[in-house]
């Protein structure tokens, strides 16, 4: 597996994938409520969080607007 070693915030390879492949399996197993509440961390954690990889099979019970 090729890393890079780059600060960019590129997000197309490297550990930034291993790292979002890894908190989008943690999010899967997360309550929605605490999902919703990760959503808030920063953009990249928002976006694994609304990936349809992590989407629930049934709605969320509330929604954040």
């Amino acid at each position: 597996m090729e890393v890079s070693s780059g600060g960019g915030g590129g997000g197309g390879g490297g550990i930034h994938a291993l790292c979002e492949d890894a908190l989008a399996e943690i999010l899967v197993r997360l309550p929605s409520e605490s999902v919703l509440r990760c959503r808030a961390v920063c953009r990249s954690w928002r976006r694994v969080a609304a990936s349809p990889r992590t989407a629930r099979s049934s709605p969320p019970a509330a929604r954040v607007i």
